[in-house]
């Protein structure tokens, strides 16, 4: 099965879990626009050759103005990665959402949705969610974290740090991204589609 679609039956996984949960429980924060973890990441992205190919996609797609702001904000991220905290730079700080939003990684579409054995992988803002509705939230049903990373990596190979990625995948300029004709954009969770 090619990577392409591989990819997209993670993101039809993700979307059913993050839809279910967002569905019934209105109150959940993590929707397009609420942009703090891109603010402050835990760590710098990560992601598999395939989806560092639909943001590369992405990219190009973009008109050449955000083109520049992206190109320019991941050469100033690739200057120290190690800085903390980790500020996502496909953030369009004014608007509070991924430039990319259709094609972001799979770390992306999941944070806030899944645990790994028993510790969730979200912001301070979930956390006083749950807080607010105790009741609610023993009820929730998240996804597997471990069995996503290790269903992701059997099937699209290891992750590659986005510094890494963009030393590598980096255009001369902000023109010659390699493209494909085929859409590459996954399912978008209900709540998170753009109207």
């Amino acid at each position: 099965m090619p990577d392409r679609r591989r990819l997209r039956l993670f993101d039809e996984t993700i979307a059913h879990r993050v839809d279910a949960i967002a569905d019934a429980h209105p109150w959940w924060p993590c929707r397009c626009g609420c942009d703090g973890c891109c603010r402050n990441l835990g760590d710098v992205p990560r992601a598999t050759a395939a989806e560092w190919a639909r943001v590369g996609e992405a990219l190009h797609a973009l008109d050449e103005t955000a083109r520049a702001v992206v190109h320019r904000d991941l050469d100033a991220f690739c200057e120290d990665p190690d800085r903390q905290p980790v500020g996502c730079p496909l953030l369009d700080r004014e608007r509070g959402a991924c430039r990319i939003y259709e094609a972001r990684p799979l770390a992306c579409r999941s944070y806030g949705f899944f645990v790994s054995r028993g510790d969730g992988r979200w912001c301070g803002l979930v956390e006083a969610a749950l807080d607010a509705h105790p009741d609610e939230a023993s009820a929730i049903t998240f996804g597997n974290r471990d069995a996503l990373d290790h269903e992701v990596r059997a099937a699209l190979g290891d992750t590659i740090a986005m510094d890494a990625w963009w030393r590598s995948a980096r255009p001369a300029d902000a023109h010659s991204y390699s493209t494909s004709s085929s859409d590459s954009v996954g399912p978008l969770p209900s709540q998170w589609k753009r109207r």
